[in-house]
C-alpha cells in the first residue's frame, strides 16, 4: 500500500492514506504526526513572517478593543446604577416624610 501512487492527466500524486506509518504502534505514529505537523507550520509562519505578525497584531488589537469595550459598559452600567439608586433613596425618603 505505501508507495501508491495516482496518475491523473499526466500527473503523479500520493495520497496521505499512502503514506508509510513509523513502526512502534500507535504512540510512535501520533507523535510522528504531530512533529511532522508542528514542522510544517513553522515553515510556513517562517516563510510569511511578516504576513503572520499582521495578522496577529490585527488580532490582539481586536480583541483587546473588545476587552476595553466590555469594561466601559461595565462601568456606565455601574455609574448608571449608582446614579438610580440615589435618586430613588432620594424618592423615597421624600415620600415618607410627607
Amino acid at each position: 500500500m505505501a508507495g501508491d501512487a495516482k496518475v491523473r492527466d499526466g500527473l503523479v500524486a500520493e495520497s496521505a492514506l499512502t503514506v508509510e506509518r513509523p513502526k512502534g504502534g500507535r504512540l510512535r505514529a501520533w507523535f510522528a504526526d504531530h512533529s511532522r505537523v508542528a514542522s510544517d507550520t513553522s515553515l510556513f509562519v517562517s516563510q510569511r513572517l511578516m504576513s503572520s505578525f499582521l495578522v496577529w497584531l490585527m488580532v490582539g488589537v481586536s480583541v483587546g478593543v473588545f476587552v476595553c469595550w466590555l469594561y466601559g459598559c461595565r462601568w456606565w452600567r455601574h455609574c448608571l446604577e449608582a446614579t438610580y439608586s440615589r435618586v430613588l433613596l432620594q424618592l423615597l425618603l421624600d415620600c415618607s416624610l410627607q
